[in-house]
């Protein structure tokens, strides 16, 4: 459930199931969940807020969640969008989450990626620049797949549908 405050009350505490409260210049959005309970099992708070945003908002990048992005502050906004997980370790966090397939795609990405721009003549910092580039797109697109794979119990091989 979402209610919009004034934001003069933006500092007050609401309830005991407050979830969280984004500051914008003249409203709030405040986010109110019952239970971390989600498609029958329980997850920390940190997942429980980004489900709940993308079961009010959808897809962080769609015409509504990018709205409700722009009201939140810059970490609340990268907490829901970027797991630094990804980008930490890479194919490690899809396989603790049961994402072997997104797992797969990220490694064979990043092996192809570094093949081709090797066989191109590349140098090596390059390499890497580009190889962090891709972590960062699978960082951006792991959020939303976790989400999604828990919803419908299903992982897909094409982890870049998420993007539009």
């Amino acid at each position: 459930m979402v209610h919009i405050v004034p934001y003069a009350f933006a500092g007050m505490r609401y309830d005991m199931n407050l979830l969280f409260i984004h500051s914008c210049f003249k409203e709030v959005i405040v986010m109110d969940v019952q239970d971390r309970e989600y498609f029958g099992k329980v997850y920390s708070e940190k997942w429980a807020k980004r489900f709940a945003f993308y079961e009010n908002y959808g897809k962080p990048y769609s015409k509504e969640g990018a709205l409700a992005l722009k009201s939140m502050g810059l970490f609340e906004r990268s907490n829901i969008t970027i797991n630094l997980w990804v980008m930490l370790v890479g194919f490690i966090f899809f396989l603790t989450k049961g994402m072997w397939r997104s797992a797969l795609v990220q490694v064979l990405t990043l092996v192809a990626v570094g093949l081709v721009l090797d066989a191109l003549g590349f140098s090596h910092r390059a390499i890497k620049a580009c190889s962090y580039g891709v972590n960062f797109l699978f960082a951006i697109l792991a959020n939303y797949a976790y989400y999604m794979k828990e919803k419908t119990g299903k992982e897909s091989w094409n982890i870049f549908q998420f993007i539009r």
